[in-house]
């Protein structure tokens, strides 16, 4: 078998056309990392703005409303009263850092008659909002709202 040794002007010509692709290769990958990093704190900050809507779980002052508020608003359905209906209806209420209420939905129900009225004596409430480190924050709320014929 025949070895023929390289010849040298090869290899130095190899280097010289793989170096500075490699180079290039580099720069373009420092750079565009430094890149996607720019963009991820951009959205870091869309993030941060966006939980300032945040709905809390956990606060250290729940919403309250006055009941006063609560009785002026309700009205018992004209159709349960004819039908002798009554019941209870829990609610639950999405009560903004404003302190109104921008959510409500049933979770339970005696009869679904009773469901609008409970919830239009809610719209109307404006609750003292909850509060998280002494600020007031968005959070849900549930209540039951009990309806008797006298």
């Amino acid at each position: 078998m025949i070895t023929r040794k390289k010849s040298t002007n090869l290899s130095i010509t190899k280097y010289l056309v793989v170096l500075p692709v490699l180079c290039i290769l580099f720069v373009l990958n420092l750079y565009f990392n430094t890149r996607d990093t720019s963009v991820l704190a951009k959205d870091q900050k869309k993030a941060t703005i966006k939980t300032s809507n945040q709905v809390y779980d956990s606060v250290d002052v729940v919403p309250s409303f006055n009941m006063e508020d609560f009785q002026k608003n309700f009205k018992y359905p004209e159709e349960a009263r004819k039908a002798c209906i009554e019941g209870k209806v829990m609610l639950r209420i999405l009560v903004g850092k404003n302190g109104y209420p921008e959510k409500i939905t049933v979770v339970s129900s005696d009869n679904k008659i009773l469901n609008q009225s409970a919830i239009n004596a809610f719209k109307k409430v404006k609750f003292v909002p909850a509060k998280l480190s002494n600020k007031p924050v968005k959070t849900w709320v549930t209540l039951p709202v009990s309806f008797k014929l006298k």
